[in-house]
């Protein structure tokens, strides 16, 4: 059985239409030319696919199969001509990253000290936000590659695990006591989460319903260091990541209190769009810089590197 592409836009041109006639001026084709063309279509498939009455066409069983698996094919070829229609436009040696705001830090120290020495041809732009937004820029094609949390898949995506990194609950220098102590007599300050982070707030309810402490955000910020500042003066309490915490935070400016549950970090790429040239090797030699990097910190647990792992659109053999 041969179907040429054309023949699939006419057959939808149809169906939509209604009949023939409609659809022929639709597609500026000739009435004569596309009924032959149908014809052609029918006996390709080898059976009828539409039923004619007086007022216009109407789809048989067989039409119906066809209509469901013709458009499937039409929207993944026009995916698929976006995706080359990128790919020629895009230089090879540009790379445009996002990361999380809690690890600015870490990753602006790697790109500058060891990926772009590693990499001297890539011209690499880095750009900061929560998973939320870095989701979206990623299937809006505004960066690259991601280097963010996630505890849910997206078949958008395909994910490469990097490291899990302990949370700790921060509260104002001054809590001082048993920890449940300093929790109940605490419990008047708000809570101050991070816009779009649904999933680290049901962590930080898990941790500490046991001590009657309401986690629901009253107010949220985006800002890692306005987080600090308010928690400091004692205006909130929150939940923070490792490489939120600058170190002199850990030299008594916060209490800080590790927790149960730790954070998954993955470099995330959209699956449908593959790097090329120096972007490509950018790609490959990420996740063995930042490995190296975090290896040895006490709050981290890195992903074995003598482990094969490869992207995969599963992150469930990862996440705890």
């Amino acid at each position: 059985m041969t179907i040429e592409m054309i023949q699939l836009r006419l057959f939808i041109e149809v169906v939509t239409a209604g009949s023939i006639s409609a659809a022929a001026r639709r597609a500026n084709i000739v009435q004569s030319a596309l009924s032959r063309r149908m014809q052609l279509l029918e006996f390709a498939v080898g059976v009828p696919l539409f039923t004619r009455h007086p007022g216009g066409m109407a789809l048989t069983e067989a039409g119906k199969t066809l209509q469901a698996h013709a458009e499937l094919i039409l929207a993944n070829y026009a995916a698929m001509e976006e995706d080359f229609d990128l790919l020629r436009d895009m230089p090879s040696s540009e790379v445009k990253l996002g990361f999380a705001k809690s690890l600015s830090t870490l990753i602006h120290g790697v790109i500058v000290s060891d990926m772009t020495r590693a990499l001297a041809d890539v011209r690499i732009q880095m750009m900061e936000a929560t998973g939320t937004v870095l989701q979206r820029w990623l299937l809006s094609r505004e960066i690259d590659l991601a280097v963010m949390t996630t505890w849910r898949v997206d078949p958008a995506f395909e994910y490469y695990p990097l490291w899990r990194e302990h949370l700790f609950l921060a509260l104002p220098p001054t809590a001082e006591g048993e920890l449940g102590d300093v929790l109940r007599s605490l419990r008047h300050l708000p809570f101050v989460g991070v816009p779009g982070s649904a999933d680290l707030t049901k962590v930080a309810t898990r941790a500490l319903a046991r001590y009657g402490v309401d986690v629901q955000p009253r107010f949220e910020t985006d800002s890692i260091t306005s987080l600090q500042n308010l928690v400091e003066k004692g205006d909130g309490l929150t939940i923070l990541p490792y490489f939120a915490i600058p170190q002199e935070m850990f030299q008594g400016r916060l209490r800080l209190i590790p927790i149960e549950r730790t954070l998954p970090r993955y470099l995330v790429r959209r699956a449908s769009t593959p790097l090329q040239g120096q972007a490509r090797k950018f790609m490959a030699l990420l996740p063995q810089v930042l490995l190296q990097q975090v290896s040895g910190l006490r709050w981290i647990e890195p992903r074995d590197m003598n482990q094969a792992v490869s992207w995969s659109k599963t992150i469930q053999d990862y996440t705890d």
